[in-house]
């Protein structure tokens, strides 16, 4: 038996957010994270028996979505347990600490049966192993996002030959979500409680509330 295992919440470390469209590309071999998860116990037991099948969710999270938690909710469906893992980029800055993101995930997740949330640093495919997670759940919502998350799938696998990679479609009214456009939707303080729960709308409108100036 393990324990699902996260990185100390009071690490300083920003996280950001990945390249291209695909803001939430965490944990790949050229991304430059460290090599190591130094972290402690979430409290919970996660077993390894192939009777509990585990499927791990990384992301940054910055902020969660209603995407984010519509690709959970469906995988939950799938598997006995999801481990939302915000991965944290040593290198990036985010426009949300480490800490906020978790606060957030936890908060809407909450009274959400077999969903964990957590954090890591060092590779997707590391963790992945680490936690007896047979599957890594990915987000697709264009070919440009497949391209690259195919290669990264290919590398994962002659890694980790026993652990899958799965390409999830967000539900047709998340295909044109995702934290950055959101992100600046709230610095032109547009609202965005449509595409986020409340409480991330809250922490948006509050983030960016000074009004966008030229110049």
């Amino acid at each position: 038996r393990r324990r699902v295992r996260r990185r100390d919440d009071r690490d300083d470390s920003p996280a950001g957010e990945g390249p291209g469209s695909g803001e939430d590309r965490p944990g790949n071999a050229e991304d430059g994270f460290g090599n190591e998860n130094d972290g402690k116990d979430i409290g919970r037991d996660m077993s390894e028996s192939r009777n509990h099948r585990i499927a791990l969710f990384p992301a940054s999270f910055d902020p969660v979505t209603n995407g984010h938690l519509d690709i959970a909710f469906r995988a939950r469906g799938i598997f006995d347990e999801v481990v939302l893992a915000l991965a944290i980029n040593v290198e990036k800055s985010g426009a949300f600490s480490v800490e906020e993101r978790l606060d957030m995930l936890r908060t809407v997740v909450v009274d959400e049966p077999h969903l964990t949330v957590t954090s890591f640093v060092g590779l997707t495919v590391d963790f992945a192993r680490e936690i007896g997670a047979g599957a890594i759940i990915r987000g697709v919502r264009a070919m440009s996002d497949f391209e690259y998350e195919f290669e990264m799938a290919l590398m994962n696998k002659h890694l980790y030959p026993e652990v899958e990679t799965l390409f999830m479609m967000p539900s047709q009214q998340y295909l044109y979500v995702s934290s950055s456009r959101l992100k600046e939707l709230a610095r032109f303080g547009r609202d965005v409680q449509e595409f986020v729960p409340p409480q991330v709308a809250k922490m948006l409108r509050e983030r960016f509330a000074e009004p966008f100036r030229e110049g």
